[in-house]
């Protein structure tokens, strides 16, 4: 979405109404059209539109996430983790930094970089990125991108 770096917000948000949804009102497997336009729109400084889609996509998420942990746990619980990065981002947007903050140290610590790589890496870029910058945690910003490039091969 270049639209964005290049801040032309009314350009982006057509981009994302062009987007098809499944029958959920998902782009992909754990992406919301309403997380896209939640952004977007704070990015843009709407904030009432923001917080209106960051609300609609909460609800959703927390319903995914209930269903996820009526499910037996699995190795990687890649479901639950993703879940709960873009749940963390919704609060985040909507002014709740605390509990932003604690979703997304939760997944962090379900794929720690040391046994998952890849998706520690993911989810710790995605929590800096999305939640932590977003809620204004500039400690949790700097302590796990301390731990991410202190990490071989990041």
């Amino acid at each position: 979405m270049a639209a964005i770096y290049e801040r032309d917000y009314v350009k982006a948000l057509d981009y994302v109404d062009s987007w098809e949804v499944d029958d959920e009102g998902r782009l992909d497997r754990y992406t919301y059209k309403e997380s896209m336009y939640g952004v977007t729109h704070r990015m843009a400084g709407q904030s009432d539109l923001a917080d209106r889609n960051f609300r609609a996509v909460s609800v959703l998420i927390e319903a995914a996430i209930e269903n996820v942990e009526k499910k037996p746990p699995v190795a990687v619980p890649e479901e639950h983790f993703i879940h709960l990065i873009r749940l963390a981002e919704a609060y985040a947007g909507l002014g709740r930094a605390e509990e932003a903050s604690v979703l997304a140290n939760k997944a962090i610590e379900m794929v720690p970089l040391t046994k998952h790589a890849v998706w520690g890496a993911v989810i710790r870029q995605e929590a800096i990125r999305q939640v932590f910058v977003v809620a204004g945690d500039y400690d949790a910003v700097i302590a796990h991108l301390e731990t991410y490039l202190a990490t071989p091969g990041m």
